[in-house]
């Protein structure tokens, strides 16, 4: 009985078992151990890795063509989004397989890109959605660039909006301008004391303003948080500020990294 009640429980986490590799991981993990072998040769013969070894070309992983799905068709749930991970039909948690289930195989998969496996999907040369896996659980999820730009979730906040009308709608921040280089003029001593040793203090990509949801969990995991990036468009009309990323993740499943970190 005590057993059905962990599992249970972790699954109403989003926590995976032990030996639940989804086989689109398993595929990944030979591709990867393909691509090591690639790089390897490279180095030692001393020549740069070519543009295409950068990341897995195999079409059973990577599908060219899709831009993956559409988020214009209506509003997207904000606390869907902030408080619960989930994102058109996906959810932070999810396995490889079960995502590609839903959202089709990514256009571009970077072997490793803070804290691993990276998905890409976009309808030109930038991401405008990207999902990151610690091994193969979904961790992160990332609105980009021109998706960021257009989206509209049901509770008014738009991609349209800079600073002060997101404050407004959201009120003040958890954190706000944390960027990698001030983050040595963090004031460790005034954070909360569920910050305390976490990744807050080094996380390179921390947004412009971070929204935090949820109740601090016990099981290494700590809470949703929400980053939210801004930046200026420049136009006929004049110059103005929208949100350029916005991303939620599984606050304490990402490494703290404190160097700057290249995807590969």
């Amino acid at each position: 009985m005590v057993n059905a009640l962990v599992l249970f429980v972790a699954a109403a986490l989003g926590v995976k078992t032990l030996g639940a590799e989804s086989s689109f991981y398993q595929r990944f993990q030979a591709a990867e151990h393909e691509g090591a072998l690639k790089w390897d040769a490279h180095y030692a013969h001393g020549t740069p890795v070519p543009g295409e070894d950068m990341f897995i070309q195999d079409s059973s992983l990577v599908d060219t063509n899709n831009s993956g799905p559409v988020l214009t068709n209506g509003p997207v749930s904000y606390a869907g989004f902030t408080s619960r991970g989930e994102l058109a039909g996906i959810k932070l948690g999810m396995n490889m397989s079960e995502v590609v289930a839903v959202w089709g195989k990514p256009k571009k998969l970077f072997y490793y890109c803070v804290p691993g496996p990276h998905f890409y999907y976009g309808t030109g040369m930038r991401e405008e959605l990207g999902l990151h896996f610690s091994g193969d659980r979904l961790v992160w999820i990332k609105i980009n660039h021109l998706r960021a730009e257009h989206a509209t979730f049901d509770n008014g906040l738009t991609g349209a909006m800079g600073r002060a009308e997101t404050e407004r709608l959201l009120g003040a921040p958890a954190l706000r301008d944390i960027e990698y280089d001030l983050v040595r003029e963090i004031d460790h001593d005034a954070l909360p004391a569920d910050l305390v040793g976490t990744n807050i203090q080094h996380w390179r990509y921390i947004g412009t303003y971070s929204y935090r949801a949820g109740k601090l969990r016990t099981d290494g995991v700590g809470k949703l948080r929400t980053d939210i990036r801004f930046d200026m468009t420049h136009g006929l009309s004049g110059s103005r500020e929208r949100i350029q990323s916005i991303g939620v993740y599984l606050e304490w499943d990402v490494e703290p990294w404190q160097e700057p970190v290249w995807c590969f």
